[in-house]
C-alpha cells in the first residue's frame, strides 16, 4: 500500500514539474528569449565495434554435390572482422560549423567537412538533421524517427511522467523526471528523462531511449547562463545499436531491414554500432547579429577553400585516437582503389535520368516513348557538363517516330552570368510536336520516370518550331524563375481551324513572352559550390505563370493574356498516413486557339468496353475523363488524396491503399469559333472518386475510378475506368 502511495506521489509531482516546464517553454527555449545567438560545433559521427566484444569463430562451409556434403573452406569472417576493427573504424565523419541565430531564423555556414575516403563531401548528407536542434519544439525529431514531444501540450497527454529524484547540474538543484507512454499508446516507441531546474523549470539536461529494431539512446546536455538565467545548448550524444524488432525503419533516409537477431552475437555486424557526438563553443548572445543571405539555411560554400589543421585542433578539443586516424587513411586509399566517389557522382545523376560519359550527360528520357500518333519514338539527348565548362552548356537531342515517320529534334545552348544564383542566360530551337491543350509550367522539369504512362495513350498533338530566348534564375528567395521570350509556328496535326477577324486559320505564328515561378517557403535549401540544393523538400509549394502575346514582336497572330497557379501540399502523420492536396487554376484573356487552352488532364480511352480501356494511370489526370471530351479557357480544379500505410496480406503482398477525389469546374469563351474537333466544356463541374491499391505485387498496383455528377454518362460501365500502376522501388 506504502508503495502505491508513493508511486501516486512521485507521478503527481512528476506531472506538476512538467506542466511547469510545457508552461514556461517561452522563458526557457533561447529562441524566445534572447534576441540573437550564434555558436561553433563539431559533429563526429563513428560506425564502429567494440574489438573486445567480437568474438572469434572459425566455421567449415560446406557444399553438395551429387547428394554428398563436400568441405570447401574455412569461414574466418569474425577474425578478419576483429582485425579490422582493432585497427580503425568502418567509417567517419567530422564536420565544423557556424550557426547563427537572429529574426527567427538559424543560420549554418559549414567551415569544415571529412568525408573519410570523399575528397568531395556529399552535400545532401550535410543538410541532414540527425538531431533537432531545439527539445521544445512540438514534434522532436531523432534520425528519421518524429516523435510528440512530450514537453507539449499534446505530449502531456500522450506520456507518463514520475519524478524519480533529485541531483545537481552546474550547482543547480533538477528534478530527474522519467516519462513512459501511457498504456493505450505502446505505439509510441520514446522513453527517456528530463532534468529540470527546480528554480526555472528549465530542461538542464535530457536522456531519450528508442527500442525497436534499432536500440538509441540520446543526450542532451545545457550549460547555464547566470546573466539570462537559462540553459544554453552544450553537446549532444547519440548511439545506435541493433535492437530486436521485427518491422524496418529509415534510418538516414534509408529503407534498412534488419533481420531478427539472437541474443548470442553471431554475425560482426551484430557488435556494430553507430554513435553521433556534437560539441558547442565561442557561445555569444544579443551582439545585434544580421544573417547574410538568410533565406539560406545552410552555406557550404567555404567548404572550396581546404582548412587548416589548426581549425580543427582549435574545435575538436580532442586528438583523434590511432583507430580513428587510421580510419582515414584506409578509407582514403580504398575509395580511391574502388573509385567510389566517381560511382557515387554517376548513381546520382543515374538517378535524375543521365548517364555521364565524359564531358557529356545522356539524357535517358529520350531513348524510347509510346504514344498513339507517333507509335513508338526513339531518340537520343542529353547535356555538357561541368568537365567541359561550369559556366556554359550545350544541350539538345532528336527523336525519331517510326509511325508518323518524322524526324523531331531540339538544340540549345547556355550562359552562367551569375554563379550564387546559378542564372543561366540561353537560346534554343525545337522542332518537335506537343500534345493539344497541354497544361505545362516551363519551371517544371520534365522528370525522369521508367515509365511515363500516359503519353501512351494520346494521338492528339500539334507540330511546333520554335525560338526561345530565356534566362532561368534563383535570385528571388526560396524561388525558381524562367523568363522566356518564344516564337512558334504552329502546326494542328488533326482537322481543325480557328475563326479570328473573319479569317480562318489551321496554321498560325505566335511570339509570346512568358514568366513561370515556383516558391518553396518553407522548404530548407544549402548554397554549395556546385549550386543550390533543396535539401529539405517541405510543404506547400506553389507555382504561378503568366504568358502574354507580342503583336509588335515579330510576326504574331493572336491577342491573348494567359494567367496559370498550382498549389502542392503533403501532409504526412505520424501513423504514417499521408494527405495530399493538388489544385490548379488558369484562365485566358482573349483570342487563343485550342491548341493553348485547357483540358485539365483526361486520361480515358473512347472505348464502349470497360476492359479495353484499361491502361495505366496517370499522377493527376482524371481517369474517367476520355480525351478530347472537355476544353475550357477558365477553369479551377482540385484533387484530395489520402494514403493509408501499407498492410500485409501475406510475406509477398504488401498494398498501399489511398482514396481519392477529383473536381473540376470551368467554361470556355467563344466556343463557336473553333472548327473541326467536337468538344464539351465542365459549367456544371466534373467529378470522379477512386480507390488506388499500390505496390500489391512487385510494384505492380491497381486502382478504380468512377464518374459521378451532371456528366456522368447514361451507360454506367462508360462512368467506370479500372488503371493499372507501376511503382519503381530503387531501394534508395
Amino acid at each position: 500500500m506504502l508503495s502505491f502511495w508513493s508511486y501516486a506521489q512521485e507521478a503527481q509531482e512528476g506531472n506538476v514539474i512538467i506542466n511547469q516546464v510545457v508552461k514556461n517553454k517561452k522563458t526557457s527555449d533561447i529562441t524566445t528569449i534572447l534576441n540573437d545567438f550564434s555558436y561553433t560545433t563539431y559533429e563526429k559521427i563513428l560506425v564502429t565495434a567494440n574489438p573486445e566484444e567480437v568474438k572469434v569463430r572459425f566455421d567449415s562451409v560446406f557444399e553438395y554435390k551429387k547428394k554428398q556434403k563436400i568441405f570447401k573452406n574455412i569461414d574466418s569472417t569474425s577474425y578478419k572482422f576483429k582485425r579490422w576493427i582493432e585497427n580503425q573504424h568502418l567509417y567517419q565523419t567530422e564536420k565544423i560549423s557556424h550557426f547563427q541565430f537572429a529574426k527567427k531564423r538559424l543560420k549554418e555556414t559549414v567551415v569544415a567537412s571529412k568525408m573519410a575516403g570523399f575528397k568531395t563531401p556529399i552535400y545532401e548528407v550535410l543538410g541532414y538533421e540527425i538531431l533537432s536542434k531545439s527539445i521544445y519544439e512540438n514534434h522532436l525529431k531523432i534520425l528519421d524517427f518524429l516523435f510528440v514531444n512530450p514537453l507539449s501540450k499534446r505530449g502531456l497527454s500522450l506520456y507518463e511522467f514520475t519524478k524519480t529524484g533529485e541531483t545537481t547540474i552546474e550547482n543547480r538543484s533538477c528534478s530527474s523526471i522519467k516519462f513512459t507512454t501511457q498504456k493505450n499508446n505502446q505505439n509510441i516507441l520514446l522513453e527517456g528523462v528530463y532534468f529540470v531546474d527546480n528554480q526555472t523549470f528549465g530542461i538542464a539536461k535530457a536522456v531519450f531511449k528508442i527500442n525497436g529494431i534499432v536500440n538509441i539512446t540520446t543526450t542532451y546536455e545545457f550549460v547555464f547562463l547566470e546573466d539570462k538565467n537559462c540553459w544554453f545548448p552544450k553537446q549532444n550524444f547519440m548511439k545506435l545499436e541493433k535492437g530486436f524488432h521485427p518491422e524496418a525503419i529509415n534510418i538516414f533516409g534509408e529503407n534498412i531491414t534488419f533481420p531478427l537477431l539472437s541474443f548470442d552475437k553471431n554475425q560482426p555486424t551484430d557488435y556494430t554500432y553507430i554513435t553521433y557526438s556534437s560539441k558547442n563553443s565561442d557561445i555569444s548572445y544579443n551582439q545585434n547579429q544580421t544573417l547574410k543571405h538568410k533565406n539560406i539555411a545552410i552555406e557550404t560554400c567555404a567548404l572550396e577553400q581546404k582548412p587548416n589543421e589548426q581549425i580543427w585542433n582549435t574545435y575538436k578539443k580532442d586528438t583523434l585516437d590511432y583507430r580513428e586516424q587510421c580510419t582515414h587513411i584506409a578509407l582514403d586509399s580504398l575509395v580511391e582503389q574502388e573509385k567510389i566517389e566517381q560511382k557515387i557522382v554517376f548513381g546520382k545523376k543515374i538517378i535524375n535520368g543521365f548517364v555521364p560519359l565524359s564531358f557529356f550527360d545522356f539524357d535517358l528520357r529520350y531513348l524510347l516513348k509510346y504514344n498513339n500518333y507517333e507509335g513508338f519514338r526513339i531518340g537520343i539527348g542529353g547535356s555538357t557538363n561541368s568537365k567541359l565548362s561550369s559556366k556554359y552548356k550545350i544541350f539538345g537531342y532528336t527523336a525519331y517516330g517510326l509511325k508518323d515517320d518524322v524526324l523531331k529534334y531540339s538544340i540549345g545552348n547556355a550562359l552562367r552570368i551569375h554563379r550564387f544564383s546559378n542564372t543561366w542566360l540561353g537560346i534554343s530551337y525545337t522542332n518537335d510536336l506537343s500534345e493539344l491543350a497541354n497544361m505545362q509550367y516551363l519551371i517544371d522539369k520534365k522528370s525522369f520516370k521508367i515509365y511515363d504512362p500516359r503519353p501512351l495513350n494520346l494521338n492528339t498533338f500539334y507540330n511546333h518550331q520554335t525560338y526561345n530566348l530565356f534566362l532561368e534564375t534563383k535570385l528571388l528567395p526560396k524561388t525558381e524563375s524562367i523568363l522566356q521570350f518564344s516564337q512558334s509556328y504552329i502546326q494542328p496535326l488533326f482537322q481543325y481551324s480557328f475563326l479570328n477577324n473573319n479569317i480562318f486559320y489551321q496554321n498560325y505564328t505566335l511570339s509570346t513572352a512568358s514568366v513561370s515561378v515556383k516558391w518553396t517557403p518553407f522548404s530548407q535549401v544549402m548554397q554549395t559550390p556546385i549550386g543550390r540544393l533543396e535539401y529539405e523538400k517541405n510543404y506547400p509549394r506553389f507555382t504561378f505563370q503568366v504568358q502574354q502575346t507580342l503583336p509588335n514582336f515579330m510576326k504574331n497572330d493572336f491577342i491573348f493574356f494567359k494567367i496559370d497557379a498550382k498549389f502542392d501540399y503533403e501532409k504526412k502523420f505520424l501513423n504514417k498516413q499521408k494527405l495530399t492536396l493538388f489544385a490548379q487554376v488558369g484562365q485566358i484573356f482573349g483570342n487563343v486557339p485550342l491548341t493553348h487552352t485547357y483540358s485539365v488532364s483526361p486520361n480515358s480511352l473512347t472505348r464502349s468496353d470497360i476492359v479495353k480501356r484499361i491502361t495505366f494511370q496517370g499522377k493527376n489526370s482524371f481517369e474517367t475523363m476520355f480525351f478530347n471530351e472537355f476544353f475550357s479557357t477558365r477553369f479551377a480544379m482540385l484533387q484530395a488524396k489520402y494514403s493509408f500505410d501499407r498492410f500485409k496480406i501475406s510475406k509477398k503482398i504488401k498494398p498501399s491503399i489511398t482514396l481519392v477525389n477529383r473536381w473540376a469546374i470551368g467554361d470556355f469563351k467563344d466556343k463557336d469559333k473553333h472548327f473541326g474537333l467536337l468538344f464539351s466544356t465542365i459549367e456544371k463541374g466534373y467529378f470522379e472518386t477512386g480507390i488506388e491499391a499500390a505496390k500489391i505485387f512487385k510494384g505492380f498496383g491497381l486502382a478504380g475510378f468512377f464518374r459521378y455528377g451532371y456528366y456522368q454518362k447514361p451507360n454506367v460501365n462508360d462512368n467506370i475506368s479500372i488503371k493499372l500502376s507501376y511503382t519503381f522501388d530503387l531501394g534508395l
